[in-house]
């Protein structure tokens, strides 16, 4: 399991330094750029995560077949998941035209209201390009071919903090850009990543193995993977409104500074659960090969492995959280309101790390045996009612607490959520589950 998750750890260690140094350079920008970065990002992950959760049934199916002996099947889910990747990233691009009424809903100071603007917009033209690279990503771990991925995201690495020295400050003879500049480095070291994985994935001797040369559009195949990708996907886009959208608008209604220090929080809590959801992720095709072989204990070997591999790594940073967080928060800001108010937020982070660990572990395995809705219908009624609910609450009638409320309301929200995943696992429903009733898989 170490040793197909290891490229995986590689990738979200290398995304998670891509958004550190993103962090780190538009700090030196002043603080609304700083402030403005998170909000703006988050935004566009929003529906980008709705879409990751959609198209991470490619893992699912591309896995089962495995298991089931079918290689030529993989490729065909694969590139239904790239048409639904492209489509989705296309249709995003009309968001373009609601950004300035959307930030403006978060009543945030004007200047950076519009840097936010800004970021977003230029942040759209990345979403076809990324939504194809994590279809093909998830082809890719769905086949146990983890470790070219890990090369290609070290190389976007690299690229995107080139591009971000050239275009934030103006170098090789480009003008100087600031926050934008961040943006549309990003948006070019991903379209190169996946242009990379794309030749990678037509290469002759992945056609005749698994079948990826070009395959029609199948709707039935497409419909399938449809089931079960959706519901993940309302569950990741909850997440990403529970710790982004909701989390940004009521942190900002305390200031400035708390919108700073929440910005520089969820860029360490990425340390945490990053590598956590790279073994994850090999999670869901392990599980689904060995579903796809007829063997639900060997799944359920392997999510025990995966838990006691991911509390021992995230309780070990959490208590490095708790322990340094005046140090870490340091690195980002020497203001002292900013590293006040941090302080008080990096222990509730440190406190819910071994629910988080619960969550993510119980969440993949259910997602590699095909068991998606249940768990979006149980994150949107917890992120309903106890984050955002909660959090609302806090904020009217407890305000003392200041940025801390929605923090202590999101830490209660994942320790009720990683305990219900996990009653879900062990009472087993997964075990009656057949992801492929409505359609056959496609032969090779």
């Amino acid at each position: 399991m170490l040793r197909l998750a290891l490229p995986i750890i590689i990738i979200n260690l290398s995304t998670t330094m891509m958004q550190f140094v993103d962090a780190y350079m538009v700090a030196s920008l002043g603080e609304n750029e700083l402030a403005a970065s998170l909000p703006a990002g988050l935004m566009f992950f929003v529906p980008i995560a709705f879409f990751m959760g959609v198209l991470g049934s490619v893992n699912t199916f591309v896995s089962q077949s495995l298991g089931r002996g079918e290689t030529g099947s993989c490729g065909h889910f694969a590139w239904q998941g790239i048409y639904l990747g492209t489509a989705s990233g296309l249709a995003l691009l009309g968001l373009w035209f609601v950004a300035e009424p959307m930030f403006a809903l978060f009543n945030h100071e004007p200047e950076v209201q519009r840097l936010e603007v800004v970021y977003f917009r230029i942040c759209l033209f990345e979403s076809a390009p990324l939504l194809v690279g994590i279809a093909l990503s998830n082809f890719f771990v769905g086949i146990h071919r983890t470790s070219l991925l890990a090369w290609f995201a070290v190389g976007a690495t690299l690229l995107n903090i080139l591009f971000n020295w050239v275009f934030i400050y103006g170098k090789l003879g480009f003008p100087p850009l600031g926050l934008a500049g961040a943006a549309l480095g990003t948006v070019l070291a991903v379209t190169l990543q996946t242009a990379g994985l794309l030749i990678v994935f037509m290469r002759s001797s992945m056609r005749r193995e698994f079948g990826t040369g070009i395959r029609p559009f199948d709707w039935p195949a497409s419909r399938a993977m449809l089931r079960i990708g959706l519901p993940s996907g309302v569950q990741f886009g909850f997440d990403i409104v529970s710790w982004g959208v909701a989390l940004v608008w009521m942190v900002g209604m305390f200031g400035t500074p708390s919108l700073a220090a929440t910005t520089i929080i969820v860029r360490f809590m990425h340390l945490s659960f990053m590598p956590a959801m790279a073994l994850a992720t090999v999670l869901v095709a392990m599980v689904g090969k060995a579903i796809g072989e007829q063997n639900p204990e060997l799944a359920s070997r392997h999510v025990s492995t995966a838990l006691r591999a991911t509390m021992i790594y995230m309780g070990i940073v959490g208590l490095s959280f708790y322990l340094g967080r005046r140090e870490l928060l340091g690195i980002f800001s020497a203001s002292a309101d900013v590293i006040a108010i941090g302080a008080g937020i990096m222990a509730c982070v440190a406190l819910f790390q071994i629910f988080d660990a619960m969550n993510i572990v119980y969440s993949h395995a259910l997602r590699g045996a095909g068991d998606t809705l249940w768990q979006a219908v149980a994150t949107a009624a917890l992120c309903l009612t106890v984050f955002l609910g909660g959090g609302l609450l806090i904020v009217q009638y407890a305000p003392k607490f200041g940025a801390l409320g929605p923090w202590i309301m999101g830490t209660a929200y994942l320790a009720v959520l990683g305990i219900s995943m996990s009653l879900r696992w062990n009472l087993g429903p997964w075990r009656r589950m057949n992801i492929f009733r409505e359609t056959e898989a496609p032969g090779g």
